[in-house]
């Protein structure tokens, strides 16, 4: 999984949760006084804004209007966002933010959910976080920030981590990472571990449970390959963690249902007919590899001490994302996670050169992990 904000292109920025196609659809608010289409969110600057003293204090969007039934005809409208106003034709306008709330901003997403963002994502935060000013009725953005720092922390912080990470994940990212766990790690496991103990292997920042459900097809092929692997099959010999940050997350992984757009990252017809039931346009995974996996929310930032030891740590494609002092942090925290002999594998870009860790460096083909260094 990708454990990372939310990238809007340069020329079309789209939501984390929707595609570029549905981006017409109307948008419902707890605030009945705006009318805001999704359409708005993002939307293209205009280069004018509304000075005063030379500081930016207002941006307005323009949006196409053919394809939203509440809009004029005309080609193209001004939406000006008034949170105190009652009028939907308030020319009052969306709000800049400043150089002190950039700053605010920037370290509040960092305490909440570790993501650390440069200062030139001044773009990235407004677009992302319009929806919450509209919502919670603020003026300003030093006003969210009080309010996620204040009365409104365990409503608003969720919400925030749903906003700034992106769900990017697909099944059997890079391929060999898989093929190792099949092909070597596992065996080496099963071969240094007691008949009685029980493997674990946790998937962290695992999105929308991609990733483990990916581990968890493989831990299958193999328990069919041979007689001697029959066990992992058994609940009590092999078990999956997953993990996520973002509440909504963890809902979808436990779903186990998929749409044909994700069917279309990773997986193969062999192994989406075995393992999946096409249900209308959706695609379900079979109970025989669900049952291997638990999800939970957990944040990487917080004490991971309830999660367990396990053998086996996947965290592809997420510390990337991170500072390098909480990189330092997360993989010693990790080191304490893992048994002894253990694997952590990262992704495949991905090193811990130049951090000063507990791990040393090995290889498997084309396949990089990391064990506890003696």
């Amino acid at each position: 999984m990708d454990y990372k904000p939310y990238q809007p292109s340069s020329n079309t920025p789209q939501s984390n949760t929707s595609s570029a196609s549905s981006q017409s659809s109307a948008v419902t608010t707890t605030k009945p006084a705006f009318s805001v289409p999704s359409s708005a969110f993002p939307a293209t600057p205009k280069t004018s804004t509304t000075t005063s003293g030379g500081t930016p204090t207002a941006l307005q969007f323009t949006q196409s209007s053919s394809s939203h039934t509440t809009q004029s005809t005309s080609t193209a409208s001004t939406f000006n966002y008034s949170p105190s106003s009652s009028s939907t034709n308030s020319n009052q306008a969306i709000p800049v933010m400043t150089t002190a709330e950039l700053t605010d901003l920037r370290k509040l997403v960092e305490d909440v959910c570790g993501i650390h963002l440069e200062a030139d994502k001044q773009y990235l935060l407004e677009t992302r976080l319009l929806k919450l000013l509209i919502e919670y009725d603020c003026h300003t953005y030093s006003q969210l920030v009080q309010l996620c720092r204040g009365a409104k922390q365990n409503e608003l912080r969720p919400k925030l981590v749903d906003l700034m990470t992106t769900k990017e994940t697909m099944w059997f990212r890079d391929e060999h990472p898989y093929e190792t766990l099949k092909t070597h790690i596992l065996p080496d496991l099963l071969k240094n571990r007691a008949p009685t103990d029980t493997i674990r292997i946790w998937s962290a920042a695992c999105s929308t449970g991609q990733e483990p459900y990916s581990i968890a097809m493989c831990v299958n092929e193999l328990a069919s390959s041979s007689a001697s692997y029959n066990d992992l099959a058994n609940e009590q010999r092999l078990r999956i963690k997953g993990t996520d940050i973002a509440s909504s997350a963890v809902i979808l992984s436990k779903m186990g249902r998929y749409d044909m757009v994700a069917m279309g990252r990773g997986i193969s017809d062999v192994r989406k007919n075995k393992f999946f039931t096409q249900q209308g346009r959706a695609w379900v995974l079979k109970d025989e590899v669900k049952r291997m996996i638990e999800f939970e929310q957990a944040n990487l930032q917080a004490d991971l001490s309830h999660l367990g030891l396990f053998d086996i740590i996947f965290m592809r494609n997420v510390a990337i994302y991170f500072s390098k002092e909480f990189k330092v942090q997360l993989y010693a925290k990790l080191a304490k996670q893992l048994k002894p002999n253990g694997y952590l594998i990262i992704g495949s870009t991905e090193s811990l050169l130049g951090l000063e860790t507990p791990f040393k460096l090995e290889m498997q083909g084309k396949t990089s992990f990391y064990r506890l260094k003696k």
